[in-house]
């Protein structure tokens, strides 16, 4: 079961539509012997650069103020802001296990 509120539904789609790119650029771009050598690099550097993405994109969309209103009841400020999660994990905490899985990656 899939949970996700706002956009965090497309944290998975963008970390593996971008290892999916890098690997298909590089492997384009160098012999089978140098990429069976790199591609491990090349995919610590994917989820590197997918961590970067995510936690930048995460940070603009669940960042700002949110909307200020008055409970005309109770005369309380109450702040209403949308929140980009998956899991319950906020959009941009997911670059923290990208960047976890990279350095486990280049020290494997």
């Amino acid at each position: 079961m899939l949970i996700w509120r706002g956009w965090g539904i497309i944290v998975p789609f963008i970390a593996i539509s971008l290892w999916l790119m890098l690997q298909g650029l590089f492997e384009s771009m160098m012999a089978p012997e140098a990429y069976t050598e790199y591609s491990i690099y090349i995919s610590a550097f994917s989820f590197l650069l997918g961590g970067l993405v995510i936690w930048i994109l995460g940070k603009k969309l669940n960042g700002g103020e949110g909307r200020k209103l008055l409970d005309e009841n109770t005369g309380e400020r109450v702040v209403l802001k949308v929140n980009h999660s998956l899991f319950f994990i906020n959009f941009e905490y997911w670059a923290i296990p990208l960047v976890i899985i990279a350095i486990l990656l280049l020290f494997r």
